[in-house]
């Protein structure tokens, strides 16, 4: 019995290889052309490469954390620690704006006691 399953393995593989082409060779060139054809007319820097693309997006992948492969980190828990974040910063906001508006209350009223009556000059 075979481990190599062709009807399963070569719509898993085929998909694979093509994605790995693209982002191997085609996304280099893409943003080799797309430099070559702007920055050294906007900044007179030098042209480069099709090995300098692909190391400057091997590079800002590692400093991104994926950018090259298009990956984000799509974690729930990052994201439910962020919302729960802004949701208590939402409390503190509607808290101090509460705050304030009992303090302009107040200081209305003072400003009305302070005020000199017109009978008595």
């Amino acid at each position: 019995m075979s481990f190599l399953y062709p009807e399963i393995l070569f719509p898993l593989i085929l998909p694979a290889l093509l994605i790995l082409f693209i982002a191997l060779f085609i996304i280099p060139l893409v943003f080799m052309i797309a430099w070559n054809i702007s920055i050294p007319v906007v900044f007179r820097l030098p042209r480069i490469t099709y090995w300098q693309a692909f190391g400057f997006l091997l590079v800002v992948s590692i400093i991104f954390n994926g950018a090259f492969m298009g990956l984000k980190n799509n974690s729930s828990t990052q994201s439910s620690v962020e919302n729960s974040d802004i949701d208590d910063l939402r409390k503190d906001i509607w808290k101090v704006s509460n705050k304030v508006d009992q303090l302009e209350q107040q200081l209305n009223e003072l400003n009305q006691q302070l005020q000199p009556s017109p009978l008595n000059p």
